[in-house]
C-alpha cells in the first residue's frame, strides 16, 4: 500500500536530505514513486539519485517519498554521510497506516559544524541530481565535471557528448539546494601524458581532451595548467601513478614544478597513489591531498571519498586548499597539530577502526590504539604523542583494511596532507623513482608522440627537461 515516508533531522525536527533503503524479510527492496530498482550501474548511464552498492539499491530522497510497502516487518535503513549515526530500524507496519516516521541523529563531534566537506570530482549526472545526492552524503559542495565520452545509440552509431557541459559554471554554483551547492568544471585527459581537474576555472578551457588514435600531440598538461590558474583556478592531478600506464606522464612533471596544486585519491586508486605520493613529498616536492569519489556510475554514492576543510570563517575551500589544510577521509577525521617539534595526532570515527598511525617522511613511526570515547556514545578514538627530528615531512592516517566505513564499499580511510618541520630535502631513492617516471615520459614524446608542428614537441621535451633539473637540483638528506 502507498505511504508517506519522512526522515527528520533529529535536532531540527525537519525532514532532511538522506539516503535511504526498505526491504521485507524475504529480502525484496522497494523503491519510492517514479524510482525503478532497475536502473542502470554502466558508465555514464542514469547516474544520480540512486546507488547500488554490492547487492543492494540505495535511493536519495530530500526528506520525505511516497512509497509502496506491504504490511507487517520491514527493515529501514538509511545513511546521511560520515556525520551522523547510521539508522537500521525493523518495525511493524500495520495494514491501513498511511505513514512511517523516523528520525536520524548528527553526532555533534564528529565531523560538523567543525569542517566543510567537499567532493572534487564527479561525472555524467544532471546538477539536480547531484545537488540531492550531495545533501543526501551531507556535502558542501561537489565538483561536477564535464568530460568527453563516447555513448552508443539506438541507431547501433557510437556518438561523442559532453554531460553538464552546457551548466558550466567555473567559479560560481551552478544550483544550491537542499544547502549543498554543485559547481560544474572540466576534466581534462591525455591518455599518455595525465589528465587534470580544471576547478574554480572563471571559462572553460579547450580543448577537453587532445591525442589519441585519430590526433596529434600538438598541446600539453602545462597549456591547460596555466590557462587554468591565470583564471584563478585550482589544479588537480587526477588518476595519478595510474597503474596501467607505463610512466605517470608529464603531469609528474608539472608536480614536481608546483604547477599542479592538489593529489587527487579516489576509492579506486587508494593504494598505489598514496606510495606515489610519499615519493613526491620524499623528493621535496610539497603537494596536498584532495578526495573525490570519481563517480561516473551509479556504484558508489558522491563523497565515497570525500575532502575535509576545517571552517575558518572568511576561507574559501580552493584557498584552503593551496594552504595544504585538506584531509581526505571516508570516515574517520583525523588531524594533526605540532608545537617545537612535538606533534599530537588525533583520530575519531563513528565505526571502530584498528589504529592511527603517524607516518614520517614516508615510515610509520608510531600508533595509537582505538577505543570507545568517554564523551561521546558511539565514537571511537585514539591519538598520538610524538617528538619529531627535523628536516622531515609527517602526516596522520587511519587505513583499516578490514573495516567497511558507512558507504558500505571501501575499507575505512583517512589521511591528512603532510606538513613539514625544516625546510624539505630529498631522499635519493625517492628522486630515483621520479626520474625513472620522467625519463620514460620523455622517451614516450620523442618517439612515439605525434606532432604536426615541431614546437609542440620541444616545448614538451623541455618541460621534463625541466622538472628533471629541478629533482636533481633538491638539496637531499
Amino acid at each position: 500500500q502507498p505511504v508517506h515516508l519522512r526522515i527528520n533531522d533529529q535536532e531540527l525536527g525537519q525532514p532532511t536530505p538522506c539516503r535511504i533503503r526498505i526491504t521485507d524479510p524475504s529480502g525484496n527492496e522497494y523503491a519510492p514513486f517514479g524510482r525503478s530498482l532497475n536502473f542502470s550501474t554502466g558508465r555514464g548511464e542514469d547516474v544520480g539519485g540512486h546507488v547500488k552498492l554490492g547487492k543492494e539499491r540505495w535511493f536519495s530522497i530530500d526528506g520525505a517519498c511516497e512509497i509502496a510497502v506491504p504490511s507487517g516487518e520491514l527493515r529501514v535503513q538509511v545513511r546521511k554521510g560520515i556525520s551522523y549515526l547510521p539508522l537500521d530500524e525493523v518495525i511493524n507496519h500495520p495494514a491501513g497506516k498511511m505513514s512511517i516516521r523516523l528520525s536520524i541523529e548528527r553526532h555533534l563531534i564528529v565531523g560538523r559544524p567543525y569542517y566543510h566537506m567537499s567532493d572534487a570530482r564527479c561525472h555524467f549526472s544532471t546538477p539536480h541530481s547531484t545537488a540531492l545526492d550531495a545533501a543526501a552524503e551531507d556535502l558542501d559542495i561537489v565538483n561536477l565535471l564535464a568530460e568527453p565520452t563516447r555513448l552508443l545509440g539506438q541507431d547501433g552509431n557510437s556518438h561523442e557528448s559532453v554531460p553538464s557541459y552546457l551548466a558550466f559554471s567555473g567559479q560560481a554554483s551552478a544550483l544550491e539546494q537542499h544547502g549543498s551547492r554543485i559547481i560544474v568544471n572540466t576534466h581534462h585527459r591525455h591518455l599518455m601524458l595525465g589528465s587534470l581537474g580544471l576547478l574554480n576555472c572563471h571559462r572553460v578551457v579547450h580543448p577537453l581532451a587532445f591525442g589519441g588514435p585519430d590526433a596529434t600531440d600538438d598541446w600539453s598538461l602545462r597549456d591547460w595548467a596555466g590557462q587554468c590558474h591565470r583564471k584563478g583556478g585550482l589544479v588537480t592531478w587526477t588518476e595519478p601513478f595510474a597503474p596501467n600506464k607505463p610512466h605517470a606522464g608529464e603531469a609528474l612533471a608539472l608536480a614536481v614544478l608546483g604547477e599542479i596544486d592538489a593529489f587527487e585519491l579516489t576509492p579506486d586508486n587508494l593504494s598505489y597513489a598514496v606510495r606515489g605520493w610519499y615519493q613526491l613529498l620524499n623528493a621535496g616536492v610539497q603537494i596536498p591531498l584532495i578526495g573525490s569519489s570519481g563517480r561516473n556510475a551509479n556504484d558508489r554514492p558522491v563523497g565515497a571519498l570525500r575532502t575535509t576543510h576545517p571552517t575558518y570563517e572568511g576561507s574559501s575551500w580552493v584557498s584552503l586548499t593551496k594552504l595544504k589544510h585538506d584531509k581526505v577521509t571516508n570516515g574517520p577525521m583525523v588531524s594533526t597539530t605540532v608545537e617545537c617539534n612535538k606533534v599530537v595526532v588525533s583520530a575519531f570515527c563513528l565505526e571502530p577502526f584498528h589504529q592511527v598511525e603517524l607516518v614520517v617522511s614516508g615510515e610509520v613511526v608510531a600508533t595509537g590504539a582505538r577505543e570507545l570515547a568517554k564523551w561521546g556514545e558511539g565514537v571511537w578514538i585514539a591519538g598520538i604523542e610524538c617528538v619529531l627530528s627535523p628536516p622531515c615531512w609527517f602526516a596522520a592516517r587511519v587505513v583499516d583494511k578490514e573495516k567497511s566505513p558507512l558507504d558500505g564499499r571501501t575499507p575505512l580511510f583517512g589521511h591528512t596532507s603532510a606538513n613539514w618541520i625544516g625546510e624539505p630535502r630529498a631522499k635519493p631513492q625517492a628522486v630515483g623513482f621520479l626520474m625513472e617516471h620522467l625519463r620514460k615520459g620523455r622517451d614516450w614524446v620523442e618517439d612515439e608522440g605525434r606532432f604536426d608542428d615541431p614546437k609542440s614537441k620541444v616545448k614538451l621535451l623541455d618541460t621534463f627537461a625541466e622538472a628533471m633539473a629541478k629533482l636533481e637540483s633538491m638539496p637531499t638528506v
